[in-house]
């Protein structure tokens, strides 16, 4: 069994030590008794201790491509001014730089 000290908010494990490792803190800070598998950035709900959520998967390439162009009106008017250049639509042109990325 180790100590957790629960955040301000008191809901986040802030840090986990060895038993008698705790160091004074101030209200609201607080320590609790933890099982050796909690680690900082776990939650507490008042009864028990949870990991946090898994990561968001990270984009496709064709998806950080096409939020890239949607989000950035300097880089979807850049799309815009060479598609009409050479005389593609836009869509082609995102789709010729998906295939060489």
């Amino acid at each position: 069994m180790r100590k957790a000290l629960i955040d301000t908010d008191g809901t986040r494990v802030a840090e986990v030590v060895a038993p008698g490792r705790e160091f004074p803190v101030a209200p609201p800070l607080r320590w609790l008794d933890c099982p050796d598998t909690v680690e900082p950035g776990w939650s507490w709900d008042g009864t028990s201790f949870s990991p946090p959520s898994p990561p968001p998967e990270p984009p496709t390439k064709d998806e950080a491509i096409d939020g890239a162009v949607a989000g950035d009106p300097a880089l979807r008017g850049l799309v815009r001014a060479l598609a009409a250049r050479l005389g593609v639509s836009e869509a082609t042109l995102v789709q010729e730089i998906k295939s060489l990325a």
